[in-house]
C-alpha cells in the first residue's frame, strides 16, 4: 500500500470505511448491560461521538429496529 506517499495532514482527517466500523460496535458495547473494563480512552471518544448529530440519526439506533434487517 502507498499509504506512506499521503502526507500526515490528509491522512490524519480522511474518513474511511476502517474509521467508521469501530463506531458503530461501540454504541453496541456500551449499550449491553455487561460489566466493563475501565477503557476511559474509549469512553471519552464514545462520549464524544454520542454528541455528533449524524452518530445520532444513523448509528444510535434501538436493537429493535435493527432486527430483521437482513430477512430477504
Amino acid at each position: 500500500m502507498l499509504i506512506h506517499l499521503i502526507p500526515t495532514s490528509v491522512r490524519r482527517w480522511t474518513l474511511s470505511w476502517v474509521s467508521l466500523r469501530p463506531t458503530t460496535t461501540l454504541f453496541r458495547y456500551f449499550e449491553m448491560d455487561i460489566e466493563r473494563p475501565d477503557i476511559s480512552n474509549v469512553e471519552a471518544w464514545y462520549a464524544r461521538l454520542r454528541q455528533r448529530p449524524a452518530y445520532q440519526e444513523h448509528v444510535m439506533l434501538p436493537f429493535e429496529v435493527l432486527f430483521g434487517q437482513l430477512a430477504y
